[in-house]
């Protein structure tokens, strides 16, 4: 696969390198079930990801705060993925309301 830098950051896809093929490839194919509870995935008409359709999942919980933590900006003080995965396991964090962040804009 051939990716270029597109703009500053973004990456851009260009296409493959057919050259390197050797006809042994297979076509890859999103799971039809959750890895973490086996729930089936749903697929937005038009996109390429696809989600679990279980609102309940534990990691969607786990990807919840971590992406929080880091909007807070809660990662340059050494949070880290595996935290939030710990406070899940732990009861700590059961649902989305156990978990507050504050607001990373700074105040007037």
């Amino acid at each position: 696969m051939i990716v270029k830098r597109s703009g500053e950051v973004i990456p851009y896809v260009v296409g493959p390198v057919a050259d390197l093929r050797d006809g042994s490839e297979k076509p890859i194919r999103p799971p039809e079930k959750c890895p973490f509870c086996d729930a089936p995935v749903v697929q937005a008409e038009g996109e390429v990801a696809v989600y679990c359709s279980n609102p309940d999942c534990p990691e969607r919980l786990v990807r919840y705060i971590d992406s929080s933590c880091r909007k807070a900006r809660w990662t340059s003080t050494g949070w880290a993925s595996r935290s939030c995965g710990s406070l899940r396991r732990q009861g700590w964090v059961r649902d989305v309301a156990d978990v507050v962040l504050p607001d990373p804009r700074p105040r007037s």
